[in-house]
């Protein structure tokens, strides 16, 4: 390889650990040391679930999660509008 290919290979490398470093929170685990080979089965070193309650799908709760990030439905919006004698 030349000296030009290896340097920007380096540089490629340098700015993909920084973009890696600076995002992670939103990035799949994407080099070897970020999973654990278990088997024939690859798993993440940190899971997406680490500090959370798992709450499986059938028994999820569409409208307590979006309060829990401060959504509220339309009509009892408009419901507290009306009380209050706005229009």
């Amino acid at each position: 390889m030349g000296k030009l290919k290896e340097k920007l290979i380096e540089m490629e490398a340098m700015m993909m650990e920084k973009l890696d470093k600076q995002y992670r929170p939103f990035q799949p685990a994407t080099r070897l040391d970020d999973v654990q080979v278990l088997g024939a089965a690859v798993k993440p070193v940190d899971s997406l679930l680490d500090g959370r309650e798992w709450v499986p799908s059938t028994q999820t709760d569409v409208t307590r999660t979006w309060r829990k990030f401060g959504w509220r439905p339309i009509a009892e919006i408009e419901a507290e509008k009306a009380l209050k004698g706005e229009t």
